[in-house]
């Protein structure tokens, strides 16, 4: 199913929560979503031109649920990770390391070379989309890219969809919100688990409040 982000409950430290403390001080960005039209050659020219060295890489399996995904060292410090996530059809990177100032050049580095949804963009593809498929991709985007912490005009955007009539704008919120798991949809999540209309949305709903318990995810 869709993955509960490792960046829940962390130490937030730059002020637009750009990185987080995951865990024993390794920091972890934000994920940074390819726009459709960054080809393979493009990711190999950002590689190149910044002399990445590749640490490993997983083939995709689709019968097993395995994405393709690949880590390139940075430098001692600092490495960046590169996922092709299938269920919500997008790609995207993560930098991670133990140095603050390496990991914010890394992140300058990737979004000035290659093209990169930025914030503004995420919000207005939410605001400008009307029709359920795109408005609903549009809003599991938006809950893919959003900072680490919480802001107020992800979050509103976020809690409006899980209340459009659409079922499926609906259950792209709660795929959303699972992938930022920000502790001001718990109240949410827990409505819809309990009574959204349609089934699958409502199980999915209690399913993101459970991983996120499991995984110590707390309540506002």
């Amino acid at each position: 199913m869709f993955m509960v982000s490792v960046e829940r409950n962390l130490g937030i430290l730059p002020e637009m929560g750009e990185v987080a403390v995951a865990q024993e001080g390794i920091l972890v960005s934000r994920r940074l979503v390819l726009k459709d039209s960054v080809t393979p050659d493009d990711i190999e020219r950002l590689v190149e031109t910044l002399h990445w060295q590749l640490a490993g890489y997983v083939k995709k399996d689709a019968d097993r649920g395995v994405d393709f995904a690949a880590t390139w060292q940075i430098d001692e410090a600092v490495e960046a990770h590169f996922t092709e996530d299938s269920y919500a059809d997008e790609r995207y990177f993560v930098v991670s390391g133990a140095e603050l100032g390496r990991i914010e050049e890394a992140l300058n580095n990737v979004q000035t070379k290659i093209l990169i949804w930025s914030l503004d963009e995420l919000i207005l593809e939410v605001d400008g989309n009307i029709y359920p498929a795109s408005k609903g991709k549009a809003v599991l985007r938006l809950g893919l890219g959003a900072p680490l912490k919480t802001v107020d005009s992800v979050k509103d955007r976020i809690l409006g969809a899980s209340k459009n009539p659409e079922t499926r704008v609906r259950r792209r919120a709660v795929q959303a919100m699972a992938y930022t798991p920000w502790p001001e949809y718990w109240e949410r999540l827990a409505e819809m688990a309990e009574g959204d209309p349609d089934e699958t949305v409502a199980r999915e709903a209690a399913f993101v409040m459970q991983a996120l318990s499991e995984s110590g995810g707390e309540r506002s």
